[in-house]
């Protein structure tokens, strides 16, 4: 017995001691092949403080990690950064340390931490994003069975920023504090690939601000057809501040255009839903709000998406008989009823239409009414809007809190 446990504590501290001095090893190797892999497949200088190999952080996968990496952009947005990170980490099973450098690297998890990605397209429809190495190259690579192979099993992106600038439509959109993951098995042809993300969103048009810091928080099972590139969402709710949705559809990732069609609606009809999509700073006290009422969204965006089109919209909003009041203000906003609609039928930008019907609303003794037709809401908008009414300032003053609109 004493000779069996004299063996396996032997066998132990051997393990111990590999677990702890072969990172050293072995380090160099995988840096040479990550770099390869790198120089084969992108089109982009990239650069890393240091990179470390541990076998204990993510026993039984080996972990690599690369500190303070950047990717900066050749070619038309020269000298732009596209990505820089505190941490990208890589974890592999640990026979891939024995591999040649001719060999993939197979990934079975990724990370990345602290990044700021700015996503840009310009004027001329060319993105920085578009940093893949040519067709001929890509094929040399194939031949050669040099770079990565993604098996990965889990994701995850940790309090990130990501930016996207389109110049040519003057459209911008943010995620800041921005963490995601998600949980599948890229290397199977079909499997479902489960979603978790939070964080802020700013979306821009021209000089419309549609939202700005806008709290989102959403979960999504999304089926993935990695052959035909198509992913269908399953099982999908969304939470924008405190206004929830529930969407199914699909997306296909065609070689020069996306098509898809994605429907959603409020899955209740209470009015709090419309004061949800509201700001949080604008909108502090959202749960000691009275309301009473309905309000509810339905919609679907479908079509292609390319260079010439967008998707089209039908994107109806409509509230019945509803009512809001502050806790600490002395008058409500009593009988709003309204009917939207946000419509776009050819899938051309010019062809962006916002009809308004049946607006009323009415504050202690003021009536306010109106109707409206808004055309090209894109360029150059067309009004054609009838209203009636009185509005008091200071009756308004008391029936919802302006300062906070001020800040």
């Amino acid at each position: 017995m004493k000779k069996i446990l004299k063996i396996t504590g032997i066998v132990v501290l051997i393990l111990v001691l590999f677990l702890i001095t072969a990172p050293f090893l072995f380090k160099g190797t995988i840096e040479k092949q990550v770099k390869k892999a790198i120089n084969n497949n992108l089109n982009a200088t990239v650069e890393w403080s240091d990179l470390s190999l541990s076998l204990l952080s993510s026993f039984p996968d080996a972990r690599l990690k690369l500190n303070n990496i950047s990717v900066v952009n050749k070619g038309v947005f020269e000298g732009d950064t596209l990505v820089a990170a505190k941490t990208v980490f890589l974890d592999m099973g640990i026979p891939q340390l024995w591999k040649s450098e001719d060999k993939p690297l197979s990934i079975n998890e990724l990370g990345l931490e602290k990044a700021l990605v700015n996503v840009k397209i310009n004027e001329e429809g060319l993105a920085n994003y578009d940093i893949a190495v040519s067709e001929e190259k890509e094929e040399e690579i194939k031949e050669e069975e040099e770079g990565i192979s993604l098996d990965v099993k889990h994701y995850a992106i940790k309090n990130s920023e990501i930016n996207y600038l389109d110049e040519s439509s003057k459209m911008f959109f943010s995620l800041k504090e921005f963490n995601h993951q998600g949980t599948g098995d890229f290397s199977a042809e079909t499997s479902t690939l489960h979603t978790k993300t939070k964080g802020l969103i700013s979306f821009k048009m021209d000089e419309a601000q549609y939202f700005e810091n806008t709290a989102l928080d959403l979960e999504a099972a999304i089926k993935m057809d990695l052959k035909n590139m198509k992913f269908t969402f399953e099982e999908n709710k969304a939470l924008i501040n405190q206004l929830a949705l529930t969407f199914d559809g699909f997306v296909e990732i065609e070689e020069d255009h996306q098509n898809m069609d994605i429907s959603f609606t409020t899955p209740t009809s209470d009015f709090k839903n419309f004061l949800g999509v509201i700001p949080k700073e604008y909108l502090t006290e959202l749960d000691n709000v009275e309301t009473s009422g309905e309000f509810g969204v339905e919609g679907r965006i479908y079509g292609k998406n390319d260079e010439k089109y967008i998707p089209k919209l039908a994107i109806a909003l409509h509230s019945k008989n509803a009512y809001f009041k502050f806790p600490d203000l002395p008058k409500a906003v009593e009988n709003i009823n309204f009917e939207a609609e946000l419509v776009n039928e050819t899938g051309l930008m010019k062809d962006m239409n916002l009809d308004l019907s049946n607006l009323v609303f009415s504050i202690d003794q003021d009536k306010f009414s109106a109707n409206g037709n808004f055309k090209d809401l894109m360029g150059n908008t067309l009004v054609d809007l009838s209203a009636k009414g009185r509005l008091n300032l200071a009756n308004i003053n008391q029936a919802y809190p302006l300062e906070m609109i001020w800040i």
